[in-house]
């Protein structure tokens, strides 16, 4: 007898048991009813889907210089940890996607006081909105010194998403800049983050084309003109800071 190979997917197993059964059929000349084998098949295809794990996969597009993000990134992460908290047996997969949000400052940044003189002439008034959202979950704004250009820190984001710590760095490079003053341009401060989780050669050609490649597909793809902007499993879509409940209710939605 041929030993069954135990093939990754349940449609594999699906397609694979449908021809086995059908090959020893007509090996053996043997005369079954094939409603039996049918029965016999689709059995195993609903015990191998209902054994798999779920998987909840969310697009996010967000830029790491947009302060909104910070505070929308924020409500997510802590809707997740409750969510696989309570969820374990769950697997949720995020995909960042590049949006730039302005691509005019300067590649090295720009302190944030002399980019509210260019741009509000400053005045800071639209802020208070995020930061007052962001008090409440330990994201303050507390140290923003540097209005970033972000060009290299999605690179680095996309060389961490191979190794799966795409949704880490991105947060950290967050943080760097709303709370600890750190100006994530810089190549020194990204290879801090980048040797943190251990990270080498993510300041690339490659990664840098993938970036603006990213950012095309944004805007032409999903058409997105601004963010931050969610989508859970391509069906449901959230858009701007909305609150930590609000996104528990998209994983509750996903799961059911």
């Amino acid at each position: 007898q041929s030993p069954i190979p135990n093939p990754q997917s349940p449609i594999n197993k699906f397609l694979f048991l449908k021809y086995y059964f059908i090959l020893i059929i007509l090996k053996n000349n043997i005369k079954i009813n094939l409603n039996i084998i049918i029965q016999i098949i689709i059995l195993y295809y609903l015990k191998a889907k209902m054994s798999s794990p779920k998987t909840i996969k969310i697009d996010i597009f967000s830029d790491i210089a947009c302060p909104y993000c910070f505070v929308g990134e924020k409500h997510l992460m802590m809707a997740k940890e409750k969510f696989l908290k309570e969820n374990p047996d769950v697997n949720v997969d995020i995909t960042i996607h590049t949006y730039l949000i302005n691509s005019g400052v300067p590649e090295d940044g720009e302190k944030f006081e002399d980019y509210l003189q260019r741009k509000t002439k400053g005045d800071d008034s639209w802020t208070k909105p995020f930061k007052e959202k962001g008090k409440k979950v330990g994201c303050p704004y507390a140290n923003w010194k540097w209005f970033p250009n972000s060009v290299k820190g999605h690179a680095l984001v996309k060389e961490a998403a191979k190794i799966k710590k795409a949704e880490n760095v991105f947060m950290d490079l967050m943080e760097a800049t709303y709370e600890k003053g750190e100006n994530i341009s810089d190549e020194e401060v990204l290879n801090k983050y980048a040797e943190k989780y251990g990270i080498k050669n993510w300041n690339t050609k490659e990664n840098i084309e993938e970036v603006h490649k990213d950012f095309e597909v944004t805007k032409t793809k999903y058409k997105m003109n601004d963010v931050p902007y969610y989508i859970f499993n391509k069906t449901i879509k959230i858009f701007g800071t909305q609150t930590p409940e609000y996104f528990d209710d998209a994983f509750d939605e996903c799961n059911n």
